[in-house]
């Protein structure tokens, strides 16, 4: 009896020791669990992980470019950033046949990138833009709102900021500088919000935050002030054969106005309203002409993507067409800006901070550049091909670099 006593004993001391074990395991591994989530909790004196810390912009000019350049070229289609300024760069513009690059900034100075891509990069840099007041004769810095290059790349036009004056300068490529002529004062109610030219070089086109837009001969005479009565001008652009000027404004409506000359003479006759791409719900903020001048392209704040056919017979008013729309890569995204490539088998459309690139053919999409101003949060403010469609250049809001891509079905260098 004593020995079946101990026995039993013995047996009832085992089970509790295991049922111990057990629960003294459990405990630990929701401690550990808990410590994993919140390693401060408990006094832990465990090895804690150390979050990755935001990469900012921080530091003198050069160490800020060498962190912008190793996070842009982890995005393997990026090519060069070019720290152009000292200030922010209010505006750029390509050679209309070369990768030539032309920047402007809000330190007055002009730079002229010849060959952006070469890592020995040379550029012109000149501060061209110093005006007189006109009571005083007291001279005060002024710098480029915007600026275009002419057809044959000779010469480029500047739309400054302060004193809303339109200058010429000749661009004289074998001394790499830059001769001023042209001289006038806009009679725009704001500043000039951008500046396009004819590719004839007969007229250019300016234009603020209001809803008219100025036509001037290339003498600076106001040839024409026309109202599109479309609330605020979004976006305007010259077909290529100067023919049409499309305006893009409040209202979900894009209207395309008809320059007319004199077939004899060459005179100027006046714009006429010929054609009106009908269909968004909201206000157009991006329109662009294919480079055969029979397609228009149309991005809108209702997040949709158009490709209009304009090669109708607008004088016996037959409509344009809708070819078709794009689907937007991200529906909670801000459709900002469109082109066209060259060679008219590319469309680029920058919405925030991204630039997606479809080819036209198929209508989907081969790549998005994504996070292109390298900064979160910032959108993208200016973008374009170059003239020879081998690169595709981007400026962030209030960034003082342009990025330069290389993206695929675009031509190689080695082709240049």
């Amino acid at each position: 009896m004593h020995l079946i006593g101990l026995l039993l004993v013995l047996s009832l001391t085992l089970v509790a020791g295991i049922a111990v074990l057990k629960l003294r395991s459990a405990l630990n591994a929701r401690v550990d669990s808990s410590i994993e989530e919140n390693p401060h909790r408990l006094g832990s004196n465990r090895k804690q992980k150390s979050k990755p810390q935001q990469k900012t912009l921080k530091g003198t000019p050069k160490t800020r470019f060498s962190s912008l350049l190793g996070r842009l070229q982890e995005r393997t289609h990026c090519v060069a950033v070019l720290w152009c300024h000292t200030e922010q760069v209010t505006c750029f513009a390509f050679h209309p046949k070369k990768r030539c690059l032309l920047s402007c900034s809000s330190d007055r100075s002009v730079r002229v990138w010849w060959d952006p891509v070469d890592k020995q990069a040379k550029f012109s840099s000149v501060n061209l833009f110093t005006c007189a007041a006109s009571q005083h004769n007291v001279k005060f810095p002024d710098f480029a709102e915007a600026c275009c290059w002419s057809k044959d790349g000779q010469f480029v036009l500047f739309a400054l900021s302060h004193t809303h004056a339109i200058r010429s300068y000749d661009v004289l490529e074998n001394q790499k500088i830059l001769s001023g002529s042209l001289d006038v004062v806009s009679v725009q109610k704001g500043n000039v919000k951008d500046i396009e030219m004819d590719p004839h070089c007969r007229y250019f086109v300016t234009y603020d935050d209001g809803s008219s837009f100025i036509v001037w001969n290339m003498r600076g005479n106001i040839l024409a002030t026309v109202d599109t009565h479309q609330v605020q001008n979004n976006r305007m652009a010259i077909s290529p054969d100067g023919r049409f000027i499309a305006s893009a404004g409040f209202i979900g409506d894009v209207y395309l106005w008809e320059v007319l000359f004199q077939k004899d003479s060459g005179e100027f006759v006046g714009l006429k309203k010929v054609i009106d791409l009908k269909g968004h719900r909201a206000g157009v903020r991006g329109v662009a002409f294919s480079h055969d001048n029979k397609k228009v392209a149309t991005v809108c704040k209702d997040k949709t993507i158009r490709i209009w056919n304009i090669d109708v017979k607008y004088k016996l008013e037959e409509d344009a067409k809708l070819l078709f729309s794009l689907e937007p890569w991200d529906i909670h995204v801000d459709l900002l800006q469109v082109a066209f490539n060259p060679n008219d088998n590319l469309l680029a459309v920058a919405g925030n901070d991204s630039v997606a690139i479809y080819l036209l053919e198929t209508r989907q999409i081969v790549t998005i550049l994504r996070n292109c101003t390298g900064q979160g949060g910032v959108d993208i403010e200016k973008f374009g091909f170059s003239g020879d469609g081998t690169l595709l250049a981007t400026l962030g809001h209030g960034q003082g670099w342009i990025s330069l891509w290389h993206i695929p079905y675009m031509p190689g260098f080695s082709k240049v």
